[in-house]
């Protein structure tokens, strides 16, 4: 997606320092576990972790293995 793209009711919560700092500290979890996530997806986890915000995914089992986040399953009433 290119450009500034705007949805009414949300907001684009940046990558900043407090992101980079759990990006890292999830990232050597996970890799002492042997479950790293995708980078760009480790990067939305990090964001959320950062920020105390709840991720909306369609893929619980794939960020279940992120400690801490509390996501939330967007697509369950669309299966």
């Amino acid at each position: 997606m290119r450009g500034n793209m705007e949805l009414p009711g949300l907001g684009v919560l940046p990558f900043d320092g407090a992101a980079a700092a759990e990006y890292g500290r999830v990232r050597a979890l996970l890799e002492k576990r042997g479950a790293v996530l995708p980078e760009p997806d480790l990067r939305i986890a990090a964001i959320c972790l950062a920020k105390g915000a709840m991720l909306a995914t369609g893929n619980l089992s794939h960020y279940s293995r992120t400690p801490d986040l509390a996501c939330e399953d967007r697509l369950s009433g669309c299966r």
